[in-house]
């Protein structure tokens, strides 16, 4: 018996230890979602210590508020099953809690093989997507929707020494009606001044811009390229971050099984032998 109890404690808290991670990663997602919300300027004056928030863009990060919430809601109630279940000893609660396990683990095992399958068709449509609203959402206007995305892009150009999503001639085929062309001196620009090197020279500037592809001072390459090196360079992490979590769900995933059929085993034994565990009858029957 005294072995027998021993095996559930230890699977009890097992489980209860592993749950807390995802607790605490719910509670994170949760808190700075609602704050998001709640009091946006105050977290965005902290991460911009942190984060490069020209690139990132205040307003993803105000979109993506909904989304942390939702996700940091959904872990709490997980993670809070996942404990209730263990400690309770309820096969119910765990069962339930296992099988959103392996719905998840089937979830992020298809996306990872997609990912990996077609990578490349996945690419090609990205760029082409993106290609797309950089030709209609591009403009100088700030009180409408381009104005996030100007904004957002104007600082991966400066950030990625990067012109255009393919190149500089992306610009010619932005829509003109949104994007002022004409300068101060009545002459015509084909590039913004982002895609030109940052320096004190005004009229080099202004050569950049008027004459491109003339000048020493463009960036050449395109942001697809750019985004396209950093993805390599970290394709390897990501990839070791998605089998780690898909292995640390399966550890949790077989310890919420293993706790199932040991209380299965327990609750059996137990109306086999009158509410008594067989080690306990053993050593009445010798007494």
């Amino acid at each position: 018996m005294a072995s027998s109890e021993a095996r559930r404690i230890c699977l009890r808290m097992t489980i209860v230890i592993l749950n807390l991670p995802i607790l605490i990663v719910g509670v994170a997602s949760l808190a700075i979602g609602l704050w998001v919300i709640l009091d946006d300027s105050s977290l965005f004056n902290i991460l911009r210590d942190v984060l490069d928030l020209d690139i990132l863009g205040s307003d993803i990060l105000r979109q993506s508020s909904l989304i942390m919430v939702t996700a940091g809601a959904a872990l709490i109630m997980l993670a809070g099953i996942g404990v209730m279940g263990a400690l309770a000893l309820s096969s119910c609660l765990l069962s339930f809690y296992a099988v959103v396990l392996v719905m998840l683990m089937t979830l992020e095992s298809a996306v990872v093989v997609l990912a990996l399958v077609f990578r490349s068709e996945l690419e090609n449509k990205a760029s082409e997507g993106f290609s797309k609203r950089l030709k209609t959402m591009y403009g100088d206007s700030i009180d409408d929707d381009r104005g996030p995305f100007t904004r957002i892009f104007n600082a991966l150009q400066t950030k990625l020494s990067c012109c255009g999503w393919r190149g500089p001639s992306d610009f010619a085929y932005v829509d003109h009606y949104h994007w002022n062309r004409t300068l101060d001196n009545g002459q015509t620009r084909v590039v913004p001044d982002q895609c030109c090197e940052d320096h004190n020279s005004t009229q080099a500037v202004l050569e950049c811009v008027v004459q491109p592809f003339n000048s020493s001072e463009i960036h050449q390459q395109g942001c697809n390229d750019a985004v396209k090196k950093i993805i390599d360079g970290y394709q390897w992490s990501i990839f070791g971050i998605a089998v780690f979590l898909l292995f640390f769900q399966f550890i949790v995933m077989i310890l919420t099984l293993a706790s199932i059929v040991h209380n299965g085993k327990v609750k059996y034994e137990m109306r086999e032998f009158g509410g008594v565990q067989p080690m306990e009858l053993q050593n009445r029957q010798q007494s």
